[in-house]
């Protein structure tokens, strides 16, 4: 491995460990302890292993942890902080999804909106339990951040970058009314009726296909003043008094 300051992990998008701009390549079993490091800190060795290698004995599973640590050799000098009770991921190792933590904590708008947090999946294509909830986790905060960047950006003035925030909270969550709230909501602020209209045509025949249900009556208000008294149209796409 070169110096501390150049070993990164990406999460966001597909692992990918990097050190010197070198890709690492390791065993999926070495990916998942730093991936799951990563996510969750310092822990105990019996939590690594018996979460890792769930439904093996307890034995079984720290044996596999320990042939993880010797797999990875020289690497986990400088990767981890190992000790005989714990684990965890050396503090120099850069992982973007602690970035973008730190960034949404702090409201860092710009860091938030450079690479690709917001577009990435965690961990796209791993299917372990404790995968799908750190990305469920994940999700409800990245929505949570986006809607807090998307409404200070329109404060701002900041017209497209706030639409970059809403349309990323829309792939997050394409049924979830949130994102399609602040999509309407940037084109309102540009003055921008007519499209903030066809958006949310779009998103109600979406939701008619998919769920058989309306956008809520507060979604509607946006765009009509009316909206509690108009019907939608499914088969027009058009809303009519």
């Amino acid at each position: 491995m070169g110096t501390e300051e150049s070993t990164t992990l990406t999460l966001l998008g597909g692992f990918l460990l990097e050190d010197d701009g070198a890709t690492q390549l390791l065993p999926h079993s070495a990916e998942s302890v730093l991936a799951f490091l990563a996510l969750r800190g310092s822990l105990a060795r019996r939590t690594v292993a018996t979460t890792l290698w769930p439904g093996m004995s307890l034995e079984h599973a720290h044996a596999n942890l320990r042939t993880v640590l010797w797999r990875l050799g020289s690497h986990s000098e400088c990767l981890l902080q190992v000790t005989t009770k714990t684990l965890d991921l050396a503090p120099h190792v850069d992982v973007d999804v602690r970035r973008f933590m730190s960034a949404a904590e702090h409201r860092d708008v710009d860091a938030l909106l450079s690479g690709n947090a917001l577009w990435g999946d965690l961990l796209p294509g791993w299917y372990d339990d404790w995968v799908a909830l750190e990305r469920e986790k994940f999700i409800s905060l990245r929505l949570r951040t986006l809607a807090e960047c998307a409404t200070l950006l329109i404060g701002q003035g900041r017209f497209g970058a706030a639409l970059e925030a809403a349309l990323a909270a829309v792939a997050a969550e394409p049924l979830l009314e949130l994102g399609h709230r602040l999509v309407v909501d940037v084109h309102l602020a540009e003055g921008n009726q007519a499209e903030a209209l066809r958006h949310v045509t779009r998103y109600a025949q979406l939701l008619h296909q998919e769920l058989g249900v309306s956008p809520s009556p507060e979604m509607l208000a946006r765009v009509c003043s009316d909206a509690a008294g108009r019907v939608y149209h499914w088969e027009t796409a058009r809303i009519e008094t």
